[in-house]
């Protein structure tokens, strides 16, 4: 490879070799215009380079835009959900719980979880007895108020809750989600059946108890008992008792009636979050009646898990 400068060079003694004298004028013009090329070239390829780098710049502020608008599109979508979420909750919760606001004032509530302590339950005279899942399986109360959720853990005796007498069945569902715990649509229809949604921090809602019901999902924290406490709280109760809620652990668990826990596959990452789910449920019930029932005496009968939490009462040591 040589330059310029040895190629004008190598001519030239070419020339001369070959006695071409005469020609040398326009060989010098010839390779004057050779590097007038040679400079043009240059210049072209560094326009190039620049308009290169110009669309590179440009595709990149293309990406970026598109992602913006990518990100725009998601958000409508996402304030669309939610604003339908909330006029859904909204239109059916206000059909259903105004009329249950402040009705048990004055009284006493006791809320039926399906633990084994209630096994040692004495029922207290004169209460209002809200139920939860399987718990309804208990004879020894007639319950007022019967919460459900798990399709998968009450489907064998759902019969069994709908046709309970002189009982209003609230069976609750989450929003735009379809798992195999989810009611039916089927087993939604009958006599006292009231409907409702559950928060599971679907969009904008944050997983809490919330004041009004007529206007806001009740709570999930994986358990259908927070729904019913939540309603327990909204007919403002002068005492709410809680029994079989013991909070044991959920590997080993067992019903009042001696049934095992139906658990998933995922049993160690299940019951971490369940166990996680259920310690913030009850300090934000905690919390939330403080502040917005201060009248409310919250006492656990028997308790295991919630020993110390709220006010203990013990019929029997077990």
């Amino acid at each position: 490879m040589i330059g310029l400068s040895e190629f004008r060079m190598l001519l030239r003694k070419l020339l001369f070799s070959s006695k071409i004298t005469n020609n040398l004028m326009r060989i010098d013009c010839l390779f004057d215009e050779l590097c007038k090329l040679n400079d043009k070239l240059e210049d072209l390829s560094k326009e190039i380079n620049c308009i290169r780098k110009e669309i590179i710049y440009n595709n990149d502020k293309f990406i970026s835009y598109q992602e913006k608008l990518l990100n725009e599109f998601s958000n409508i979508k996402y304030t669309q959900s939610n604003l339908f979420m909330s006029l859904s909750v909204n239109d059916l919760h206000q059909k259903v719980f105004p009329k249950y606001r402040n009705i048990n004032t004055g009284k006493n509530v006791v809320l039926i979880a399906p633990g084994p302590s209630l096994n040692f339950y004495k029922p207290i005279e004169n209460s209002i007895h809200i139920d939860v899942n399987r718990a309804c399986l208990f004879d020894k109360v007639q319950l007022d108020y019967l919460f459900v959720i798990d399709y998968k853990v009450t489907k064998n005796f759902f019969n069994k809750i709908k046709s309970y007498p002189n009982c209003k069945k609230f069976l609750g569902a989450f929003f735009n989600i379809g798992t195999d715990i989810s009611i039916p649509f089927f087993e939604k229809e009958g006599q006292d059946i009231e409907n409702y949604f559950i928060d599971c921090n679907n969009f904008d809602y944050q997983e809490k108890f919330y004041p009004d019901l007529s206007t806001s999902p009740l709570p999930s924290f994986w358990s259908v008992t927070f729904s019913a406490l939540a309603f327990a709280l909204w007919t403002n109760p002068k005492k709410l008792y809680l029994v079989g809620c013991d909070e044991s652990d959920f590997e080993s668990y067992e019903y009042f009636n001696g049934e095992k826990a139906i658990l998933p596959d995922n049993v160690s990452g299940f019951k971490e979050n369940h166990k996680i789910k259920h310690a913030q449920g009850w300090k934000e019930l905690k919390r939330f009646a403080e502040v917005y029932y201060p009248t409310t005496e919250i006492i656990s009968v028997n308790p295991v898990g919630l020993r110390g939490m709220f006010k203990d009462l013990y019929t029997i040591t077990h």
